[in-house]
């Protein structure tokens, strides 16, 4: 809601360059959120498998690594892209007509950096410790390579769309209008099955820190056809009602931006099971950890994603179509690998 918000009230009522703004914005700052996400994500990979083994200690060490870390990086990564953020819109063919609204919205958005002061005063847990005994069962290494891991693989998956949102700049504003819709809907429509790949990630590194295979099987199955029949109603439903949505946020005369936007959520929304199964398998690995094949799948979905979303848009009468297309025929391509390689692994571990 609070992504679609901006979305809904500058489509409404500031235009198609405002909105083309907003859009432009909207990769940027999620590759640059992704990073701390990511930490964030393998951090709680980490912590739950402690949990599953019932050490608390542990536990609390790795808690007070990650928390340094992830500050640590935030209060670096935010100020330098503050510094640069022309030059960096500019790398994204931004448009010059735009290019002043677009860099005022980057500069607000990163501009908020907060605490979760009260979390910490409600849970003793989650405290900073630095007191010896809470760092010395938790190694250093171990704590920084789960989360980097993570991180790079969140980092590479909104790298590759930040090269792609360059490619829908290049094709102007109405196409960055729809697109900066759509993508809102599309985001709001498939973020129930992100974070249920986040779930199912934490119930595996429970199960895996306590050794618990059996139930971990069990869980993936159940899984797997929670996120399917989740994804084809999600899927329907966005198809059939695709225009109506993008009347939430496009005046009803701006019949192209709607067109574009209609078009990109009946290609691409028409697959969101591809993109369900691939956060589980992101989930699977992390809890396993093998967050290294978390960083191969995305390498693997993005760059089919950029390879053909640049060949097939430079093909005359495909265009736009190309980039829409190449995002699901990405997704499926990373799901097939992480499953043979899953089903290679079973063969060869009980523990699989």
């Amino acid at each position: 809601m609070y992504n679609i918000a901006d979305t809904f009230i500058v489509g409404r009522f500031l235009g198609e360059n405002a909105l083309a703004a907003v859009g432009g914005t909207y990769t940027l700052t999620t590759f640059l959120y992704s990073i701390i996400i990511g930490l964030c994500m393998g951090s709680g990979s980490l912590v739950s498998y402690c949990f599953g083994e019932r050490n608390e200690r542990r536990l609390k060490g790795c808690l007070n690594i990650s928390f340094l870390m992830i500050g640590s990086v935030t209060l670096v990564t935010e100020p330098i892209t503050l510094c640069f953020s022309n030059e960096i819109l500019k790398l994204l063919h931004t448009p010059m007509k735009i290019m002043l609204l677009t860099s005022d919205y980057v500069i607000i958005i990163l501009s908020g950096v907060g605490l979760c002061f009260y979390t910490l005063a409600k849970e003793p847990l989650l405290r900073l410790s630095f007191k010896k005994k809470s760092w010395k069962d938790c190694s250093f290494g171990e704590v920084v390579r789960m989360p980097t891991a993570a991180s790079v693989q969140q980092s590479v998956m909104n790298f590759g769309i930040l090269m792609v949102q360059g490619l829908i700049n290049s094709f102007g504003t109405a196409v960055m209008a729809g697109f900066a819709a759509a993508v809102k809907i599309d985001s709001f429509a498939y973020m129930p099955v992100q974070d249920f790949g986040n779930a199912f990630s934490t119930f595996i590194a429970q199960n895996f820190g306590a050794g618990k295979h059996e139930r971990i099987r069990k869980g993936i199955r159940v899984a797997v056809r929670v996120t399917l029949i989740f994804c084809l109603i999600i899927s329907v439903l966005v198809f059939v009602l695709a225009r109506p949505l993008m009347l939430i946020f496009i005046p009803a005369h701006e019949t192209e931006i709607i067109s574009i936007g209609v078009e990109y959520l009946r290609i691409e929304g028409a697959f969101y099971c591809g993109i369900g199964w691939l956060f589980l398998l992101y989930g699977f690995y992390r809890a396993v950890r093998r967050p290294g094949m978390s960083v191969v799948l995305t390498v693997i979905s993005l760059g089919v994603r950029v390879a053909l979303a640049y060949t097939l848009a430079a093909i005359p009468g495909i265009g736009v179509w190309g980039i829409w297309w190449s995002i699901p025929i990405g997704w499926f391509l990373a799901d097939i690998f992480g499953w043979c390689y899953y089903r290679m692994k079973q063969r060869k571990s009980l523990e699989w």
